[in-house]
């Protein structure tokens, strides 16, 4: 499922990096063309970076393209595995797009991010969405969304969004 008419441009893909600063591992859900992967690349180039696409072309795409990271070919509720025995610092990146997915889906891909989140303070979810509203409720009173940045250089613009334990947020 595409949720954009468009690629995220160099701006979205910029503002979602600076979302993720520290970061040791990365796991980036709904890679897509790459836009964002790329980025995430060169910002982070010591860090593990995992990127997660179900649709298996734009995944073998993916890898041809970036081979210094992992690219997972299928949907993320599938692959629980990979939130396995990471670094407290990590950082998940979604482009995922919550309020259009089957609801099923969404919520277990909520959950998961929820277990993702709550292990460790030092964890965040940097999402991007295209309307000002939430991208999803809160998994949990402890967890606490922040709205960071507004890319109005994007097609459509984009507002960047931070989910972590409350208290956390700069």
């Amino acid at each position: 499922m595409v949720g954009a008419i468009a690629p995220s441009s160099i701006f979205l893909a910029k503002a979602v990096c600076r979302q993720a600063h520290g970061a040791q591992h990365l796991i980036e859900l709904g890679a897509g063309t790459g836009a964002i992967t790329r980025h995430l690349r060169e910002e982070f180039p010591a860090a593990m970076l995992v990127a997660v696409e179900q649709d298996a072309q734009m995944a073998e795409a993916l890898q041809q393209r970036f081979r210094t990271c992992i690219v997972v070919a299928d949907p993320i509720q599938a692959r629980k595995d990979l939130f396995i025995g990471i670094p407290e610092q990590s950082v998940t990146v979604s482009s995922l797009p919550f309020r259009s997915l089957p609801e099923t889906a969404a919520t277990q891909v909520i959950t998961l991010l929820r277990d993702f989140l709550l292990a460790s303070p030092k964890r965040k979810l940097v999402q991007y969405t295209y309307g000002q509203r939430v991208p999803f409720d809160s998994p949990h009173l402890a967890l606490v969304w922040k709205r960071q940045k507004l890319i109005l250089r994007n097609i459509p613009p984009a507002w960047v969004w931070t989910l972590q334990q409350s208290g956390l947020n700069p």
